[in-house]
């Protein structure tokens, strides 16, 4: 008998390391956008299908060896997956096809989302290691916003259209995909930094998002904030502590980097400064890109009400004439699936937070509040890999039994 728990006992472990490095690896390459980048700016060839089915092999490989009652967690999120991907199969032949690109590309992000989960679903442990790896991430993503910044077209060339001038994109091609990305990374993480160094954690974060001069990102960051404040993940002594750092650099930056700045790259100062303060004022300082915003959201709801019950198809907002998409996916899913489509997001946020373990896990109030905000401004929160990877994250959080215990003292 002790043979045979022992011999148990060793093949949990060897299993539990390997998948502790196919997570690592699958965490790190797709938090930080690595497969996008390449495809858009390295070697288009080499397509993000290609790594997804590489990586995801591998983790498809070791999670077939576990013992089906080792996944203990809630399966309210793999339901999601399989009631949403049902409804794009059925809106796609119902509405007579479009494009089969855009269910792919939809099909292909509930099996990354549901693969991701399962993997993180297998223990405690393995979801100890991804966290930690999104943490990773996210500390270096802040480091490649300040080379990008110092930079110019290093990461993302002049003649691309990605290519935004005194914004940070870092490897996302994006900044607002960028700043997200250090928000949700921020949320997924802030448990696992001890107390004493969280005021320096949210600075640094904070300055990241900064460096993104992202409206959207920057008002998810101080939604989040306050959201951790309220959980008890911050306390004000260290909120206090990173605000007086911001103001600081903030002064710093106004009075003598940002002229100097400006000039190198031949930009209007008046432009940065007039970003960063745009909430005082959202209306008198509008621009292109937020009367583009409003623009493709009126659109939007205007074909959403065209055909309220049943919507009109899938990709219905990502195959017309316009430049981009809605930039609001509640907007994008009301067009695709009528009045059904209001429940999508509200009905993924739910299922993530009403698992077992979710009482030991007050940050995912900020999660859902962030997410819920970041929906009304972008359509590619059901489809970007940062995203779903957080989804999976704060999901297995709040389902895995002793997650919990991974993390650190909670704050005094």
């Amino acid at each position: 008998m002790i043979a045979l728990v022992d011999a148990r006992t060793t093949q949990v472990c060897a299993d539990s390391g390997r998948g502790a490095t196919a997570t690592t690896l699958w965490f790190v390459v797709f938090f930080s956008n690595l497969p996008v980048y390449v495809t858009l700016f390295v070697n288009p060839s080499l397509r993000p299908l290609h790594w997804t089915s590489a990586i995801g092999g591998l983790m498809l490989v070791w999670w077939l060896q576990l013992p089906i009652w080792r996944v203990r967690a809630s399966m309210q999120l793999p339901a999601w997956v399989a009631i949403y991907s049902v409804m794009c199969l059925v809106w796609y032949l119902a509405f007579g096809g479009g494009d089969v690109e855009v269910l792919r590309q939809r099909v292909i992000a509930a099996a990354f989302l549901l693969v991701s989960y399962l993997a993180l679903a297998a223990g405690s442990r393995i979801l100890s290691v991804a966290r930690h790896a999104i943490l990773g991430v996210v500390i270096a993503a802040v480091a490649v916003n300040f080379y990008d910044i110092a930079n110019p077209f290093a990461l993302v060339p002049a003649q691309s259209e990605f290519a935004v001038l005194g914004r940070a994109t870092g490897l996302y091609g994006n900044p607002n995909q960028a700043g997200a990305a250090l928000v949700l990374g921020l949320i997924v993480t802030i448990s696992l930094v001890s107390s004493r160094w969280r005021g320096l954690y949210l600075s640094y974060i904070g300055i990241g998002v900064a460096l993104t001069l992202s409206r959207s990102a920057l008002l998810g960051f101080a939604l989040v904030v306050l959201g951790l404040l309220f959980t008890a993940r911050l306390t004000l002594k260290q909120t206090a502590f990173a605000t007086l750092i911001w103001a600081t650099l903030g002064w710093i930056t106004a009075a003598y980097v940002l002229p100097a700045f400006a000039q190198h790259l031949n930009l209007d100062p008046q432009v940065i400064f007039e970003r960063l303060t745009w909430i005082i004022d959202p209306v008198g300082k509008a621009d292109f890109s937020q009367l583009e915003r409003a623009y493709l959201a009126d659109q939007g709801w205007e074909q959403f009400l065209n055909s309220p019950i049943v919507g009109n198809g899938i990709g219905s907002t990502e195959l017309w004439a316009a430049r981009s998409s809605t930039h609001n996916q509640y907007l994008l899913l009301l067009s695709d699936f009528g009045i059904l489509g209001a429940a999508v997001i509200p009905a993924l946020l739910v299922t993530i937070v009403i698992g077992p373990s979710a009482r030991a896990v007050p940050e995912r109030w900020a999660f859902v509040a962030f997410i819920a905000l970041w929906a009304a401004v972008s359509h590619n929160v059901l489809t970007e890999y940062y995203a779903l990877l957080a989804f999976a994250a704060m999901a297995a959080m709040c389902a895995v039994p002793g997650a919990a215990l991974n993390q650190r003292s909670k704050v005094s």
